[in-house]
């Protein structure tokens, strides 16, 4: 190849690659983090009828309710002594708020949360009834009233876990007991329960009361 020639391919070369290279962005374009979703703070007080008026109701569970099961959903509180709850971080848009509490029927709420707002929620007791009794045993002269008898219902009373003594006629009294299979426990030193469903080391018996409107159930001790 002559000198010529060579300086004429070089030449070629050159250009092409200059051409090729201008077809090429100087710099890329940079991309920005998508602005984060808006947030905002609901607040608001749960009650409940209570005769003529409406209460504040403590220790309620309210929950954003979205996509997720009861009692397991990130976003919760708890109502304090003045029915009031706080709920923060709840994203802008279409929700729906959920207040639950034992024995009482789940209310649920659909909002449209466009800024910091307030949400009052009523929830409704499930119907509940009466259970009472006497606590006997039998002696030589017939049935007798044991006094001083401890008995526990966990799932008697508004928040549960109801403890009642029976009184020199041996009665005992729960109030607000749902309907259903109900286990009460009875103890007294020096007794057994008659025909329990179980017994524990300490000597407490174990009934189950199927209470199905206001129930009266007796419950018979034997010395040991």
């Amino acid at each position: 190849m002559t000198r010529k020639s060579w300086i004429v391919v070089v030449a070629m070369a050159i250009g092409a690659v200059g051409c090729h290279s201008s077809s090429l962005p100087t710099s890329a374009t940079p991309i920005g983090p998508s602005a984060p979703l808006a947030s905002y703070t609901l607040t608001g007080i749960v009650s409940r009828a209570s005769g003529d008026s409406i209460a504040p109701v403590e220790g309620v569970r309210v929950e954003v309710a979205n996509g997720c099961v009861p009692g397991r959903c990130g976003q919760s509180a708890m109502t304090d002594g003045q029915g009031f709850y706080r709920l923060s971080g709840v994203p802008a848009g279409n929700t729906s708020i959920r207040a639950m509490k034992w024995g009482h029927a789940t209310v649920v709420s659909n909002v449209t949360v466009a800024g910091d707002m307030g949400v009052d929620l009523q929830i409704v007791r499930d119907g509940t009834y009466t259970l009472s009794g006497v606590v006997f045993e039998v002696n030589q002269t017939g049935l007798a009233a044991v006094e001083n008898v401890s008995v526990y219902c966990d799932i008697c009373g508004e928040g549960g876990h109801t403890w009642a003594e029976t009184n020199a006629d041996g009665f005992y009294f729960f109030p607000e007991v749902l309907a259903g299979a109900t286990p009460i426990l009875v103890r007294k030193d020096g007794y057994a329960v008659v025909d329990p469903t179980r017994t524990f080391p300490d000597g407490t018996g174990q009934r189950i009361v199927v209470v199905a409107g206001d129930t009266h159930f007796d419950i018979q001790l034997v010395r040991r």
